[in-house]
């Protein structure tokens, strides 16, 4: 079992994938949630099912080691290969600038006294340890950050990747997510090192597949926003304190034997009485 991680090209990085030499270990979980409403009983109800998204989690290596691989043969759909494919070393080629035919007829036990003259041996470079730059691409995949022209604020990216598995030698098939309606990202990223790693890169990675909902901002007519509009709208006004006590205010002119109209039944509110 090995996979490969591949990605699209956008503001952090160009498109590509990676390819895991090794997996130590490759686990599905899929789970879900009930809602839990206490009752005088003692117990809980429940009204609500949730089904939280599938996670899967893979521990893998990277190899470190400088040999010619088969990976340069493996691509994915766009002909992409894996960025950390090492490239088949060239024929390692032995010169000499001795021209002499004369040695080459002299035996070894003369020829060893006379002056050595080394060849030139031509090979390929070591390419070196590419654990920390196939470490940044990871991390960029799980919290990518890029800037955005509309707001003109860094913004956190949201890298979707795709999961590939090699069926047979060197074809990939697309494994995760296997429909059009969701996606796969990176939610965790753990590098793990000791005396015996090495330059070989060991990650664990969670996955989490899930499915995206846009925004949609809507600016509304300006005609429900005219001046017009918006003094038919009753503004706020304090009545302080009131009293709420019913009384009969049939007969607002009943005076009283001053001859005083009675001022607590000509101060109330007729709105709020009932009679």
């Amino acid at each position: 079992m090995s996979f490969a991680i591949g990605w699209e090209a956008d503001e952090i990085q160009s498109g590509g994938f990676l390819y895991f030499d090794a997996i130590l270990s490759w686990n599905r979980s899929f789970t879900g949630t009930t809602t839990k409403n206490p009752v005088d009983a003692g117990g809980n109800v429940t009204d609500h099912y949730i089904n939280n998204n599938p996670v899967f989690t893979m521990s893998a290596v990277i190899s470190g080691t400088d040999l010619s691989v088969s990976t340069n043969s493996l691509q994915n759909e766009l002909g992409d290969i894996p960025y950390n494919a090492r490239p088949a070393p060239s024929e390692v080629l032995v010169g000499s600038e001795d021209r002499s035919l004369l040695m080459r007829f002299v035996p070894s036990v003369i020829n060893q006294f006379l002056p050595d003259t080394l060849p030139d041996v031509i090979m390929d470079d070591f390419r070196g340890d590419t654990s920390e730059e196939i470490q940044d691409i990871l991390v960029n995949l799980q919290s990518g950050e890029g800037y955005n022209q509309i707001t003109g604020q860094f913004e956190t990216l949201i890298r979707p990747v795709v999961l590939y598995e090699t069926n047979g030698f060197l074809s990939l098939v697309r494994k995760l997510p296997a429909d059009n309606n969701s996606y796969l990202v990176i939610t965790s990223i753990n590098f793990r090192e000791d005396t015996e790693s090495g330059y070989a890169l060991y990650c664990d990675l969670t996955f989490e597949k899930v499915r995206f909902a846009n925004l949609k901002k809507v600016q509304l007519p300006p005609d429900l926003v005219q001046t017009p509009v918006k003094k038919k709208v009753t503004s706020k006004k304090s009545l302080g304190k009131c009293d709420s006590t019913q009384k009969n205010t049939s007969n607002s002119t009943d005076t009283s034997k001053s001859g005083k109209v009675d001022e607590a039944q000509s101060d109330v509110d007729p709105l709020r009485t009932t009679g």
